[in-house]
């Protein structure tokens, strides 16, 4: 079942922004049920895990969507992303410097109007669990049973000719490092990984991109000794 947000659709009419509203004055802005977190990482698992639920069974759902932000292993700062409460789908992107996970299948860091986990019909409002491996650490990949495959993920960086970067690439260009560890690349040996998933959804009628609020899946910390190369 859909859930209703009420606020204001701003709409592009010949250069001008148009406020469309209801006729109370506040337009209801659909939005979808968050995956469920049924496991959170413990000190030296390298996974993470959330799940489906009969509630994932809107008209609107496509799949699910994965958030990631680096950090300085000890950075307090880290305390500020952990949890975050109604921030919905991509507004973690824009309001908290995350970057979205990619399939290794995607050619660019462009926002496609698809989900990272695509989920066939027959399986909305099933329950069924999805891993998220990072102990491959060369790879790490999505694995669920409704998939058919393993969904090889990427970073929120170019890497030309080949597509996307590697979670075992670092270089001090990288957009998606903070300074502090993008200026001392070559000394950091450890890394820690938030990481957040959000239901998604696509209104092919009108073309309009659905969310949920998104989810936190805990946090790891990377051995750069063991992660790179």
């Amino acid at each position: 079942m859909l859930r209703y947000l009420k606020g204001i659709i701003m709409l592009p009419v010949f250069g001008f922004l148009v406020f469309a509203t209801s006729s109370c004055g506040i337009e209801n802005i659909p939005q979808l049920n968050p995956p469920t977190v049924y496991y959170f990482p413990s000190s030296g698992d390298y996974n993470f895990y959330f799940s489906a639920t009969e509630d994932n069974d809107e008209n609107y759902f496509k799949g699910f969507n994965l958030y990631y932000k680096f950090y300085s292993h000890g950075d307090r700062s880290v305390t500020n992303d952990i949890d975050l409460q109604d921030v919905i789908g991509n507004d973690i992107i824009t309001k908290y410097g995350f970057h979205r996970i990619y399939s290794s299948n995607d050619s660019s860091n462009e926002i496609y109007n698809r989900p990272l986990i695509p989920i066939k019909l027959e399986n909305r409002g099933s329950n069924y669990d999805i891993t998220v491996h990072f102990d491959t650490l060369k790879e790490p990949y999505i694995e669920s049973s409704i998939l058919s495959s393993y969904i090889v993920i990427r970073r929120d960086v170019p890497d030309p000719p080949y597509g996307l970067k590697m979670f075992n690439d670092f270089a001090d260009v990288d957009s998606d490092l903070p300074d502090n560890i993008r200026y001392n690349i070559s000394s950091i040996h450890e890394i820690d990984l938030i990481l957040y998933a959000a239901s998604y959804g696509f209104d092919e009628s009108t073309g309009i991109v659905i969310y949920s609020t998104c989810k936190y899946l805990g946090i790891i910390t990377l051995d750069l000794n063991n992660f790179i190369g």
